[in-house]
């Protein structure tokens, strides 16, 4: 048996690996053919950089490996190669600067305003040469695309920026090898989660509990600083030692605290603030950018202090008063006046008084220590106990309170559910509040004397939140230049809100409200945004966009030399690129063409002839010629006269 077949060599072609280092101005070029070698090679195309010659003959650059040329201009490159099977080739090699990393290095730090953040952008291969911001928050407050560049470090080429209002920012990033790349970051704003300081009185000193949680947090310290009436300034609590304001707090200018501790025996008196000092990133430069805040401020003058009061009025025209009082413990409760007139009540410990008229008392409290304080109320004018509340902003954490006493107890329920209890403190929380919360709450105070007139039931009602309604976005039809104003208002997508703000996106400087004066600006896309902001600094808003063409201008007429009846007048404009023509004239002449030709004249031809261009849908204004036909002269028809001679 005999079979036939055919053998085809496979096919292979070239492989070629460009190599650049860095942002080098040359690089090398790599050429090999897989099982086989370069028997024949020619450089046929180069960069203009390129010093040698083009054509030329590379094969001195072929070992075994293959084809290796190296220190070569970058651009672009072509070969051609005979392999050792006689087999021709053609290779491509582009030498540029490339990137293999496309993620910029970022890093956060909050900012120094609750809501605010900083940041600092590293080129992954080399420094940074220019940093644009293309979206930003509408609180950003600056046209864009921003040129952030300023910001970059000389000695170092990374970005530092703060200040920048927390939401979605999209950075197009330049580094020296000319490498582009284009990042988003979500700025993250600084907010803090717990802040709480509790004093303990004692005699003569307090103790200072701490518990501050935050996210900006970076090389954070706590002090507690007393304010000198004298010099109107803060300092040392002990020592007097003034504090110069933005400075970084010592223990030289204030007394060091603990967070979340209990910082005990403060032996001092006055008033205080507690103040907490973290670090941001700078603008423009490496070093870090100090940030000083008060987180509290109280006094302490080692004595009871009354710091409340508050009146249930009862059924017989009598009431009874709970007092709120701090100090060291136990505190004891009198009455020393009534209405100016000696009236003394030893309550004991118990800080309600009851069976009492409407007057005005000073009430006295003593604490363990032997120290005493007054304060005087008018029953009459006392605030009755209420419901207040906190927060209840779309997503925020909220709650509603009441005065605690710890003799009394707390119930609380919603209108639609009154069985189900929702709190037993005087406190009910809203984690996260939703709008589908919204309703009546009630509470019930009452004490373990069913006869006490402190035993009530207040309400509430909470209301939903109303979000704010810019509209949709709009896209306005194309309008030409240089005409007349634009009321961006009338394309607003109803539904609604108004009331709102206009901002000019493209920082165009024509927009005046909501009024986009078209008459200097060139062709091209605009965006304007209608903000508008509802309760709890919620805002939304819509886009609109208008697209304007430009208007081409007046096309240059041809004049026109007086012409006779019967001869042929040629009407000429300059050629305008995509432009129709239209003339008008006299004795309603019309023509859409650029050099249309009167033929055969007559004295109703002659006038003035306009004629417009349009380009895109708009009309330029009109250039006009005249055009003057004169009459032939006539002589009249030939005739003959006889004369005679009568001489």
């Amino acid at each position: 048996m005999t079979k036939s077949f055919e053998v085809e060599d496979p096919d292979v072609a070239p492989q070629v690996t460009p190599l650049v280092l860095g942002c080098s101005t040359t690089g090398s070029i790599a050429i090999a053919i897989p099982g086989r070698t370069i028997s024949a090679m020619t450089m046929t195309g180069a960069p203009a950089a390129y010093t040698g010659n083009v054509p030329q003959d590379v094969m001195s650059f072929v070992g075994a490996n293959g084809f290796l040329m190296g220190d070569l201009p970058l651009g672009t490159y072509t070969f051609t190669l005979t392999d050792s099977c006689g087999e021709q080739h053609t290779a491509t090699a582009v030498l540029e600067v490339t990137s293999s990393n496309p993620n910029l290095g970022v890093q956060q730090r909050r900012g120094c305003e609750a809501g605010f953040g900083s940041l600092r952008l590293e080129g992954p291969e080399g420094p940074l040469t220019s940093v644009i911001i293309t979206q930003a928050p509408s609180a950003f407050g600056q046209t864009l695309p921003f040129n952030a560049s300023a910001n970059i470090f000389s000695g170092t080429g990374m970005f530092y920026m703060n200040s920048l209002p927390a939401g979605m920012y999209t950075f197009a990033t330049v580094d020296q090898c000319g490498v582009g790349r284009t990042q988003t970051v979500a700025v993250e704003g600084y907010q803090t989660q717990v802040n709480t300081v509790d004093i303990t009185p004692l005699c003569g000193s307090f103790w200072l509990d701490l518990r501050h949680i935050s996210n900006g947090n970076y090389v954070q310290s706590f002090f507690l600083q007393k304010f000198n009436t004298v010099t109107g300034t803060w300092g040392h609590p002990g020592t007097g030692a003034p504090y110069a304001e933005g400075t970084l707090p010592t223990a030289i200018t204030a007394y060091p605290l603990t967070n979340n501790f209990v910082n005990i025996n403060l032996a001092f008196t006055g008033d205080f603030r507690v103040v907490k000092a973290f670090h941001i990133f700078s603008n423009g430069t490496s070093a870090v950018q100090r940030c000083i805040e008060v987180l509290y401020t109280f006094t302490f003058d080692g004595r009871p202090e009354i710091t409340n009061a508050y009146s249930f009025p009862c059924a017989n025209s009598l009431s009874e008063v709970a007092i709120v009082a701090v100090g060291v413990a136990p505190l004891t409760y009198t009455i020393i006046t009534k209405d100016g007139e000696p009236f003394y009540v030893d309550n004991g410990t118990s800080n309600v008084f009851t069976g009492l008229e409407n007057a005005s008392y000073l009430f006295q409290v003593t604490d363990n220590c032997g120290n005493i304080r007054g304060r005087q109320f008018d029953i009459n004018a006392l605030d009755p106990i209420a419901i207040e509340q906190d927060g209840f902003c779309e997503g925020e954490d909220s709650s509603l309170q009441v005065q605690l006493f710890s003799f009394l107890n707390y119930e609380w329920w919603e209108a639609g559910d009154p069985d189900t209890i929702l709190s037993t403190t005087n406190n009910l929380d809203f984690p996260s509040f939703s709008s589908s919360q919204a309703g009546t709450y009630f509470v019930s105070i009452t004490s373990d004397d069913p006869l006490s007139c402190m035993n009530q039931e207040l309400s509430i009602q909470i209301n939903s939140n109303i979000l704010p309604n810019a509209g949709g976005n709009a896209i306005i039809p194309p309008v030409c230049s240089g005409g007349s104003p634009i009321d961006l208002a009338t394309y607003l997508v109803a539904p609604f809100d108004t009331g709102g703000v206009w901002q000019d996106t493209n920082g165009t400087g024509q927009l005046s409200g909501s009024t986009f004066t078209t008459a200097t600006i060139p062709g091209g896309t605009y965006q304007f945004k209608y903000i508008v902001t509802g309760a709890c600094n919620a805002t939304d808003e819509a886009i609109i966009t208008v697209e304007i063409k430009d208007t081409p201008v007046a096309p240059v007429v041809v004049a026109v030399a007086p012409v006779c009846e019967g001869s042929n007048v040629q009407l000429s404009a300059t050629a305008v690129p995509g432009a129709t023509y239209q003339w008008t004239g006299p004795g309603n002449f019309s023509s859409n063409v650029r050099e249309p030709l009167l033929q055969n004249t007559t004295m109703a031809n002659g006038g003035t002839y306009s004629v417009t261009v349009t380009v895109n849908g708009c009309t330029s204004v009109a250039s006009t010629v005249d055009v003057i036909i004169n009459s032939i002269p006539r002589a009249g028809n030939d005739n003959a006269t006889t004369l005679c001679n009568d001489g």
